[in-house]
């Protein structure tokens, strides 16, 4: 077989499969564009006929004798299926493409090392299996260590000039110690001690990657989160507004009418004062569970249930929260709530209902809210996924659990049977 046909064949095993395998977890966990497999497959090939041209015309640049482009050139084109198949920014492209590049170059160091060490050729087609099945090998450690932990997909926070400087050294570090290592025979000391090095480079960089990731990812939460709650602060304001005016109408309707019904003589006038009466007592009625927040609230939902028809059932102690700030029930109740309704609504009529517990136990104050769910639900790290598109998409939960662990409570959440779920428990005081 020719030297072209080789080569091309090394570049597919050693490089451009195992690093388009690695890019492609991240791929399938991204929101996917329309006509996915056909982009996928077409851009996939394109890839390879990239790299064909690249064996079978030598269409490299190579300066000092050891660095060449051809790896890199490949790496950039790697970046674009990312693209075309995956609703992403070039930011978070090329922070999938860098993590696998990191993970393909550290799994090829480590083939090269263990042949070296079992005195087995680096050439020819036999050597291909072995970097095959160890390419395999670090793919599933990569994903269990490191890609599934991206299932939420929140990557705002590459918005951070650090973290991305940090791909950039990453990529040029991990290039410059692959090109270098080439220049070295495969027995003398410069080779092992280089190949050593980039393990130990790759692996300390794929973990600080992550790690910066992840750090930048918490701040991005807390300050979510943070710009939640204020609005929510503002929403509790315009509820309250809005329940103090509904109450202070009704009432004065329901008395204007009392006056108009002492003239009304005419049967079907009365019978029409009575059918208005009736309407405006659906907005008189009132929720008392002993504190006024958890009242304003349930009114307010109540209005929304009756609209929709979902059967809204409360049984609540509401002076067990006296000692809450109004504004974290306010959280509490209108985010459980808030989800439970939107939850329900994608039910049939028949079956749209939420029931809410809160009593005390064993000094625990112990609050339930189940609910229709017909959608499959799934959880990380114990919290529910969300299928929102939204900047605050998920933060709903995440609020709940803030405000229960701010009064070190917990909350758990399950779904089964086509019921969702949320336990919340606090300790009384």
């Amino acid at each position: 077989m020719d030297v072209q046909t080789y080569y091309f064949v090394y570049y597919l095993v050693r490089f451009v499969i195992p690093l388009f395998i690695n890019e492609s977890l991240f791929i399938f966990y991204s929101k996917r564009r329309d006509y996915f497999w056909i982009r996928y497959a077409c851009s996939f090939a394109f890839y390879i006929l990239i790299v064909f041209f690249i064996t079978y015309f030598s269409l490299d640049i190579e300066l000092f004798g050891w660095l060449r482009f051809n790896f890199l050139t490949i790496f950039l084109v790697s970046i674009i299926p990312i693209l075309v198949c995956s609703k992403v920014s070039l930011k978070e492209a090329f922070f999938y493409g860098m993590a696998s590049y990191t993970a393909q170059n550290l799994a090829d160091n480590g083939a090269y090392l263990t042949l070296v060490a079992c005195n087995i050729s680096t050439y020819g087609y036999d050597s291909f299996i072995f970097f095959a099945l160890f390419a395999v090998l670090f793919t599933a450690l990569f994903f269990s260590i490191f890609v599934y932990k991206f299932k939420e997909g929140y990557f705002e926070v590459l918005g951070n000039k650090y973290v991305y400087i940090f791909v950039v050294v990453t990529l040029l570090t991990v290039y410059l110690l692959s090109m270098y290592g080439g220049t070295s025979t495969t027995l003398s000391t410069d080779f092992i001690s280089i190949r050593i090095y980039a393990i130990v480079c790759c692996l300390f960089l794929l973990v600080i990657q992550f790690n910066l990731f992840n750090l930048g990812f918490l701040h991005y939460q807390k300050e979510t989160l943070s710009n939640l709650l204020e609005k929510e602060k503002m929403n509790y304001k315009l509820m309250k507004a809005n329940m103090d005016a509904i109450n202070i109408k009704t009432h004065d309707l329901k008395h204007q009418i009392a006056e108009m019904r002492k003239d009304v003589s005419d049967e079907t006038k009365a019978r029409a004062l009575e059918n208005l009466e009736n309407e405006i007592d659906i907005y008189n009625e009132k929720i008392k569970s002993g504190n006024v927040t958890i009242d304003s609230i349930l009114q307010d939902k109540k209005f929304y249930c009756d609209k929709h028809q979902i059967k809204l059932s409360c049984i609540v102690d509401g002076k067990l929260l006296d000692f809450m700030d109004p504004l974290d029930i306010y959280s509490l109740f209108g985010n459980a709530l808030d989800n439970a309704i939107e939850a329900v609504l994608k039910a049939k009529h028949e079956e749209r209902f939420i029931t809410l517990t809160m009593k005390e136990k064993n000094n625990m104050i112990v609050i339930k809210m189940s609910n229709t769910c017909k959608t499959k639900v799934d959880f990380i790290n114990g919290l529910p996924l969300t299928t929102k598109n939204t900047h605050e998409h998920g933060f709903g939960t995440r609020s709940i659990q803030y405000i229960a662990e701010k009064y070190n409570g917990k909350v758990q959440f399950k779904s089964e049977n086509d019921i969702f779920t949320v336990n919340i428990f606090i300790p009384l005081r």
